[in-house]
């Protein structure tokens, strides 16, 4: 009995030696030729990985990649869309073995991300590895080259029906424990304008990929420090489903929280819900924003609270039954915001 222990028990070491070695003794560095081209085959843009490729399987099998790199269209500010210091996926064992993908930690380490719209209207979130559409529905998807076999069936909305439930199967399938996102960049650029998102730190759990899914986070917007945390349901193209998200100033008391539900089965998608904000002291989170040496009266020195229902899509935001309580003054309102922002 004691010899039949001590084999299997040798046996254990073997194979956990051999886990923690093997990896170790392959050139990961020799698969960044196979990588990049089938990224160029599913996107039609040239993935860049300038550093080392890493892999371990103890304690789970992860990967680690630097100075990641995606090209650009081709017209474009920016030589790269998407530029990552370091990158790491760690996934478990097990769900693995019954077809499931359980991401235990993927981690994102100094993103800069450049988002661009062209005189002609199109942008570079279109990947396509043969012709780039130029606008219309296609903008912002992958799309994959022709194979000349016969479409599958779509519905009235224009989706494949097998396109559908086979991505939304295979999203259900891959649960997210924790992404990390650490000072993040993102660049919007349009004809005569820019908007920078910087400093951008996020962690998002989800259960799925179709959600439901939360996070919190912290980020500079026009050098405002914000503090911000969200919840969403499961994401649905048939039903409505909920969202919340709230906003803060850091290292101020109070914030403005938006929670209601995304519809996107209509023809104009949108959201509906309601909004509550309230700052215990105005004037501290005037000065959190503006600059300890701006000029804000004393008399700013007050709470303020305001609620109402609230409705957006892409073409309009509306505010109804607005309340707004600043210190012992009271008001009430509606805001209408559309091609000519109005208020009534």
């Amino acid at each position: 009995m004691k010899k039949i222990l001590a084999v299997i028990g040798a046996l254990i070491v073997v194979l956990v030696a051999a886990l923690l070695i093997i990896p170790s003794l392959i050139d990961w560095n020799g698969y960044k030729a196979q990588i990049s081209k089938a990224v160029r085959d599913a996107t039609g843009r040239e993935l860049v990985l300038n550093g080392d490729l890493s892999m371990s399987l103890i304690p789970s099998p992860s990967l680690s990649a630097s100075q990641v790199m995606l090209s650009n269209l081709p017209g474009a500010q920016d030589a790269q869309m998407v530029s990552i210091e370091e990158a790491r996926v760690s996934v478990a064992l097990m769900p693995l073995l019954t077809g499931n993908v359980q991401v235990t930690e993927v981690s994102l380490i100094d993103p800069v991300i450049a988002i661009e719209t062209f005189e002609d209207g199109s942008n570079n979130l279109v990947f396509n590895p043969g012709e780039v559409a130029r606008s219309g529905p296609d903008a912002g998807t992958i799309t994959m080259p022709e194979t000349g076999t016969q479409a599958p069936a779509t519905r009235q909305d224009g989706a494949s029906e097998t396109e559908s439930s086979t991505g939304s199967d295979f999203a259900s399938t891959i649960k997210i424990d924790r992404l990390e996102i650490e000072n993040a960049t993102i660049i919007y650029r349009a004809p005569g304008s820019e908007e920078r998102i910087e400093g951008l730190t996020i962690g998002v759990s989800a259960d799925s990929l179709n959600g439901p899914l939360d996070g919190e986070g912290y980020v500079f917007y026009r050098g405002i420090p914000l503090t911000f945390g969200f919840d969403v349901g499961q994401i649905s193209q048939t039903e409505p489903f909920p969202v919340s998200l709230k906003v803060g100033v850091d290292k101020v008391d109070g914030g403005v929280t938006v929670a209601g539900r995304v519809d996107l089965a209509s023809n104009n998608p949108g959201f509906d819900g309601q909004i509550k904000g309230n700052f215990d002291d105005l004037r501290e989170a005037a000065l959190r924003i503006a600059g300890d040496g701006a000029d804000i009266p004393d008399i700013a020195a007050k709470p303020l609270d305001l609620g109402g229902h609230i409705a957006a899509n892409a073409k309009s935001i509306t505010l109804n039954d607005l309340s707004i309580r600043f210190g012992e003054t009271r008001g009430s309102g509606a805001i209408a915001i559309d091609q000519e922002p109005s208020m009534r």
